[in-house]
């Protein structure tokens, strides 16, 4: 029987897109992971910061803030590193900025920055109308 001829253009084509083929899964769990990471802190930063306004004492506000990011932050899987936490309390409301560095870089070589602002309204008209006649008696109200 003659031997038959064997052709390696599979294996050549192959080791030809190998490698791009691993580069893009590589860049699509890397964006995978920065959508995610993007979208928890998000949910993060509103759920602190709501969850926040609902507190009737001013004084008490920025305290529940930082206890429940401390909370909601224990359930992140993957994580880009340590994240930096701003809060705002106000009579009007509760702002919450969550702030994360990237291994991306810029075009001028710092770090690419993750940030997400939430703010959440407080509701209560009563502690809104105290809080305005607090303002009023110490003079900072203008009219």
């Amino acid at each position: 029987m003659p031997k038959e001829k064997e052709e390696g253009y599979l294996t050549v084509e192959t080791a030809f897109w190998m490698p791009g083929l691993a580069l893009l899964a590589a860049a699509m769990v890397f964006l995978c992971s920065y959508l995610y990471q993007g979208c928890f802190m998000s949910q993060n930063a509103y759920l602190a910061a709501f969850r926040g306004s609902r507190v009737r004492q001013l004084t008490l506000r920025e305290e529940q803030v930082k206890k429940e990011l401390a909370g909601l932050t224990d359930w992140q899987v993957l994580s880009f590193g340590e994240t930096k936490q701003e809060v705002e309390t106000g009579m009007a409301g509760v702002t919450v900025t969550l702030s994360r560095k990237t291994p991306l870089l810029k075009a001028d070589g710092t770090a690419l920055m993750l940030v997400r602002k939430k703010t959440a309204i407080c509701l209560d008209p009563v502690d809104y109308i105290r809080g305005l006649q607090i303002l009023d008696k110490a003079g900072e109200i203008q009219k």
